[in-house]
């Protein structure tokens, strides 16, 4: 089940702020592209539980709203991150969040906080009461971590998906519904052309994958679906992440 308070925690362990939701003003926006909704960190927290990601992964999101996901997996990783956010109001947010990580330089103890948030979830199976008292012992009094040194980049673009220009070294690609598969499918095509031009194992992450995106990914992409991970926190046959991988032939 979905809980705000780990949102909220999360986003003050990371120093940022996130949107939950936001809709799109103009009307010829509206048609192509959808509004942002955030990945919430107990999805990410199952993601990576099973999909951990390497020392050379280099990691981008597609429609990365207030950066809640690339904060997320530059801090528990420490790779190259990449946002590409197109609406001004949230890219003005992004680039705030993006100060205030960097000079507060966090170091969350994401072990700490899923085996913390875990035991919430058994107790709450026996006392109602018992939520926020963990949760204020669990989370709010921790001793001071070191900082992080060495920290790898991070960086985010005002610009159209469609028009960014892939990195040789990026093989990790995330989406969370952020525009019409017609949109999707021209990223797909730049994602595929770089891995021809600089052949590398690359892998594209859907979070809550409709129908359309994941039938252009099974039909007319190099990629191929490697598994799904089912969340279940909102009964919904969407809640889920999909995995495909593309690994040039040797």
């Amino acid at each position: 089940m979905f809980h705000l308070w780990y949102e909220r925690q999360m986003d003050r362990e990371l120093n940022i702020q996130t949107r939950i939701m936001r809709e799109w003003t103009e009307i010829e926006d509206l048609l192509v592209y959808n509004r942002l909704e955030s990945t919430p960190y107990q999805a990410l927290d199952k993601l990576f539980e099973f999909n951990e990601l390497g020392s050379d992964s280099d990691f981008v999101d597609f429609g990365c709203g207030s950066g809640r996901v690339t904060f997320y997996v530059h801090n528990r990783f420490n790779i190259p991150v990449t946002g590409i956010e197109l609406n001004p109001e949230t890219y003005y947010e992004l680039k705030e969040n993006m100060a205030a990580y960097l000079k507060a330089n966090p170091q969350v103890n994401f072990a700490e906080n899923i085996a913390s948030y875990k035991k919430i979830e058994q107790c709450n199976q026996l006392y109602e009461k018992c939520n926020s008292d963990y949760n204020s012992k669990s989370f709010n009094n921790r001793k001071n971590k070191p900082k992080k040194k060495n920290q790898a980049s991070i960086r985010f673009f005002q610009e159209y998906a469609e028009r960014y220009q892939i990195q040789k070294n990026q093989n990790v690609f995330y989406f969370f519904n952020p525009f019409t598969v017609k949109i999707f499918a021209q990223v797909i095509r730049n994602i595929e052309q770089s891995l021809f031009d600089n052949p590398r194992t690359a892998e594209i992450i859907l979070y809550y994958p409709m129908y359309d995106y994941q039938e252009f990914m099974e039909k007319k992409t190099i990629f191929q679906r490697v598994g799904s991970i089912s969340l279940r926190m909102l009964e919904d046959e969407f809640e889920k992440f999909i995995i495909y991988r593309y690994d040039p032939i040797s």
